[in-house]
């Protein structure tokens, strides 16, 4: 018998079958290494001066290396597919939350000391190979400062009953570990003699297929597994509504939006009532292998043949359409936390167009295309408060966000970056470097 060493297969042609949410009890305590403050910030990291965005990195104090065995847990990606690989780790001030096997665990980005890790209550299936996860979601939930996460599990029959695939979702308190909220959510798998005509994988946005926690508000936690999403009530830990071929991106002003196939081979980016599931608009019907990408609080964006297109995730409205030359691969597009929304054709380590556009005006501002003679295009590796942060064969590179002149030439192409530390992703480990300037 094979119990689920690799992805779980879904549910394309069960339509609204019911599924089961039950909570479950507080899990496995937490441990810490580092004592934190009321406040949630380490003592080590008072004293670190924040760069907003930093242009230069250095080891500083720490392991010599930058590199630690915490945050190497996080290598694991999140996707199968070679486009956006994305390990699993999220960062917040000098915190940095790490998906792991078992659990989650908080890493202090500066002493590189764990301060605190939680497990899930149902064990990861051992296969030998990993299993596929997705970042953690720092977030505002049941009144604390959290962070969610979610894992696929199997939980074996006994008896006569039947094993069961399922969604464990885990709610910590961000500063202590201790947990706030958790919940199982049953899965229906598509047969193995059905996966092979309804598995659409280029729905999925960014490649990510593992199970994740996409947002969550006050009333509600918008989950994701493979193709297929899933609201549950945040309170009583009831499910609401499930969706198949279509993967939630956001939750804003009570609409779950995100990218969906309506048939097999057709993309549209969609929004849906987050109380009842009822569908609220669609948008840029499109063809196969279109990709999808969340753009900012409230902004969808869809690739297209001539570019790609950002919606109003609330309405479905077209905000921008820009045309910046032939279509070579398919556009994704990032917002810098501030005020420039960044897209590029970036696939398999190779970017030919990058474009950035003002996120209030939809104002086209620069780009940047691949010409004999011309400027290198940076392969892009994250955009924040006004810096496009990317590596070229010259080495890694900076730009100003608003006008796309060279910055700087830094030691690290980090994939996650804030005013104090940056982290880089080496495909077998984490570099981790604090801002120096």
């Amino acid at each position: 018998m094979v119990i689920f060493a690799a992805r779980y297969r879904h549910r394309r042609w069960a339509g609204a079958v019911a599924l089961a949410v039950t909570l479950v009890g507080p899990l496995s305590g937490c441990s810490g290494s580092t004592p934190l403050s009321a406040d949630g910030i380490p003592p080590a990291a008072r004293h670190l001066q924040a760069y907003d965005p930093p242009t230069s990195f250095d080891f500083g104090d720490g392991n010599g290396n930058g590199t630690g065995d915490a945050l190497d847990e996080g290598v694991q990606p999140s996707t199968s597919s070679p486009a956006r690989q994305r390990p699993a780790i999220s960062l917040k001030d000098t915190t940095a939350f790490v998906t792991t096997e078992d659990g989650m665990k908080a890493v202090d980005a500066v002493t590189r000391n764990t301060l605190w890790s939680a497990s899930s209550t149902i064990p990861a299936t051992k296969s030998g190979f990993g299993s596929e996860r997705a970042a953690p979601l720092p977030a505002r939930f049941h009144g604390v400062d959290a962070v969610l996460v979610a894992f696929s599990r199997f939980i074996p029959g006994t008896g006569t009953g039947r094993g069961r695939n399922v969604i464990e979702v885990l709610a910590a308190d961000s500063t202590t570990g201790k947990t706030v909220w958790t919940a199982q959510v049953d899965l229906v798998i598509t047969p193995l003699d059905k996966e092979a005509l309804s598995r659409d994988d280029s729905l999925l946005a960014d490649g990510i297929r593992a199970a994740q926690v996409v947002a969550v508000d006050d009333q509600s936690v918008v989950m994701s597994d493979d193709e297929t999403t899933y609201v549950v009530d945040a309170g009583s830990g009831q499910l609401r509504w499930t969706r198949p071929d279509f993967h939630a991106m956001q939750l804003v002003d009570g609409i779950v939006a995100g990218a969906e196939a309506p048939t097999y081979g057709e993309r549209q980016l969609a929004g849906y009532g987050v109380s009842d599931g009822s569908p609220r608009w669609s948008a840029v019907h499109t063809e196969s292998h279109a990709v999808a990408s969340s753009t900012g609080p409230g902004l969808l964006a869809m690739s297209a043949s001539d570019g790609f297109v950002i919606v109003d995730a609330r309405t479905g409205a077209i905000r921008a359409h820009p045309g910046p030359g032939a279509y070579v691969h398919p556009w994704h597009c990032d917002f810098d936390g501030t005020s420039v929304i960044l897209c590029n054709d970036q696939l398999f380590g190779q970017t030919h167009s990058i474009a950035a556009l003002d996120a209030t005006s939809m104002k086209w501002l620069w780009s940047i295309t691949e010409t004999p003679g011309g400027r290198l295009v940076p392969v892009v590796t994250a955009v924040w408060h006004g810096a496009v942060y990317g590596r070229t064969t010259n080495g890694n590179v900076i730009l100003d966000a608003r006008t796309g002149a060279d910055r700087a030439t830094p030691k690290l192409a980090p994939f996650l970056v804030n005013a104090y530390v940056g982290i880089e992703d080496r495909g077998h480990s984490m570099s981790l470097m604090r801002s120096t300037g």
